[in-house]
């Protein structure tokens, strides 16, 4: 009986130890980057009227995302630009894009031509392993907004890269507006696979315990001490 009482007890003291870590705010958990393609940027693709976006899988085990970067080249700027980022489960028909995870809403970039980056800090948001991330490029035509012209869009494409130097790239998605659907996004074999894999990276720290865990946690924790109080 001791001894089954001693191996509960340490079990739970166990189990405490991962409440206690699970309690320590997010700054003790240092982001990691675990998607990474940013280190050789040498062109541009995508579609500029459409949603772009790579499906990808992320290195390591972290997967609350905290910061997003993409790269993203200007070149015939428009009016009151904007990005809109997002984040999807590949959950659709045939592991097409879906369910939402994330949606940054308009974002105001820099106005002109040339070459930028643009970074997301301060995010929480869980992600699975594999997920789409994607891109919106745009301009309103008014201060209110009044969404997407194709009269005044800048002409504006993501930046291409090649393989990921961490993380790995699974295809390539646009949604098309025509159809109100997302369509994989194929490239004619004499032009490179890299034209579909656009610059991103993401950092991300661990995923808290789950709160349904905690609780019976703490219960073994405390049944284990007044199992240990009747025996004593």
């Amino acid at each position: 009986m001791k001894t089954n009482v001693t191996n509960l007890s340490l079990v739970s003291i166990g189990i405490c130890i991962l409440f206690l870590i699970n309690l320590q705010p997010t700054s003790a958990f240092p982001a990691s980057t675990v998607y990474d393609n940013t280190n050789s940027i040498d062109g541009w693709g995508g579609w500029s009227v459409y949603e772009n976006g790579n499906q990808i899988t992320l290195d390591g085990t972290d997967r609350k995302i905290t910061s997003f970067t993409f790269n993203y080249s200007v070149l015939t700027a428009g009016e009151n630009p904007f990005a809109r980022v997002r984040f999807l489960k590949n959950d659709g028909i045939s592991g097409k894009p879906n369910t939402v995870l994330y949606d940054s809403g308009e974002l105001a970039i820099p106005s002109g031509e040339g070459d930028f980056s643009y970074t997301i800090n301060g995010l929480t948001t869980l992600v699975p392993d594999t997920f789409t991330w994607s891109v919106l490029l745009g301009n309103n035509a008014s201060i209110t907004g009044e969404g997407w012209y194709n009269t005044l869009a800048p002409v504006a494409f993501l930046r291409t890269t090649h393989a990921p130097t961490i993380g790995t790239w699974d295809n390539t998605w646009y949604f098309d507006t025509y159809i109100n659907e997302w369509v994989e996004d194929t490239l004619p074999p004499e032009i490179s696979a890299t034209k579909n894999i656009f610059a991103a990276k993401i950092e991300a720290a661990p995923v808290p315990l789950p709160s349904s865990i905690l609780l019976v946690a703490s219960s073994l924790s405390w049944l284990a001490f007044l199992k240990r109080k009747i025996v004593a």
